[in-house]
């Protein structure tokens, strides 16, 4: 009997080992919306329009006089740590990547 580790998946088998990750992934985050929903459904990541997006977009905001997209800063500030994040793993990996020789 050959161990499992010295086996070869099928092709089929290769998709779905190669697919599992994302999978698991999704169905993590489903999860844990679900829950973030169920215990407080109120909370939303941005504001939605009740009557139209033009209004919704056109009308400044009455605090800020900004426009009314409420998700726009803290947009801006993931986009900036995701960049921050991708520069410092790039860096890592080619620092402290595998040797090529």
């Amino acid at each position: 009997m050959r161990r499992l580790v010295n086996q070869r998946p099928t092709r089929g088998g290769m998709l779905v080992l190669s697919m599992m990750p994302f999978v698991l992934l999704i169905a993590a985050y489903l999860a844990a919306s679900g829950a973030r929903l169920a215990a407080n459904p109120g909370i939303s990541f941005c504001r939605r329009p009740r009557h139209s997006p033009a209004l919704f977009t056109a009308t400044p905001s009455k605090r800020t006089s900004a426009p009314a997209i409420s998700c726009y800063g803290s947009t801006r500030r993931q986009l900036k740590r995701l960049i921050i994040a991708l520069g410092v793993s790039a860096f890592l990996g080619v620092t402290l990547g595998w040797p090529s020789a």
